[in-house]
């Protein structure tokens, strides 16, 4: 084999090895796998320190292969079944109760098994607890952090701020970064190197489903 075939294998195989073990250590944790054809696969956490809520499935494929499950402080509140993202337990009083969505001239109310209907304060209260916004993993100000250490790697022959705009795709990957305003061309390539460099996020996730988050930051080069 040829230096430059076996340069090329080895480039590949790396990539494959690294892309296809794309986990997030999370508090001990090994969570939130990327397979290598990009797709979710194993125990997917997800969580609102603030509001002390645990979302767990297991995922295949892209798809939840368990049910899933909603935790707030500790105590299972939710149950969202993996077949059917309309249908739940809620566990009201710490008892279960089977309810589902139910569409009907373009509304949709909840019901429980006996056809009687949730009201609006119980239903939004076990609703907000199966939400949970994009995350950067770590404790608080380990955003800022990653900021600053990736600012003093060098120095910097300009001075100014630059915002940039860009997506925590469904996955929790950084995409699309671009400048929104800037004090100075000459620094908006490595504005948006340092936003491009971020390890994976949570994504925002809401009753069984993940989507995409647009953020924006302003990095600030010799503290302008």
């Amino acid at each position: 084999m040829s230096k430059t075939k076996l340069l090329a294998f080895l480039c590949c195989f790396t990539s494959f090895v690294a892309f296809s073990q794309s986990s997030v250590k999370h508090e001990g944790q090994e969570i939130n796998r990327i397979d290598k054809d990009g797709k979710k696969t194993g125990i997917w956490k997800l969580f609102d320190k603030a509001r002390d809520i645990t979302i767990v499935g297991k995922m295949k494929d892209d798809v939840f292969v368990s049910n899933i499950d909603y935790y707030q402080k500790g105590k299972l509140m939710v149950t969202q079944d993996k077949d059917n993202n309309d249908a739940y337990i809620f566990y009201i009083d710490s008892k279960p109760v089977s309810v589902k969505d139910v569409r009907e001239n373009d509304k949709v109310k909840m019901v429980k098994d006996n056809g009687e209907e949730l009201d609006k304060g119980t239903r939004d209260s076990f609703f907000n607890i199966m939400m949970v916004e994009a995350m950067f993993y770590g404790e608080t100000g380990a955003l800022p952090n990653f900021l600053n250490n990736e600012l003093n790697k060098k120095e910097w022959d300009h001075s100014g701020k630059v915002k940039i705009v860009w997506m925590i795709d469904k996955n929790g990957s950084v995409k699309d970064a671009k400048v929104m305003k800037t004090d100075d061309p000459v620094l908006n390539e490595d504005a948006i190197r340092i936003i491009e460099s971020m390890p994976r996020w949570q994504p925002s996730f809401s009753k069984g489903k993940f989507y995409q988050t647009r953020l924006n930051t302003t990095i600030s080069f010799n503290d302008m």
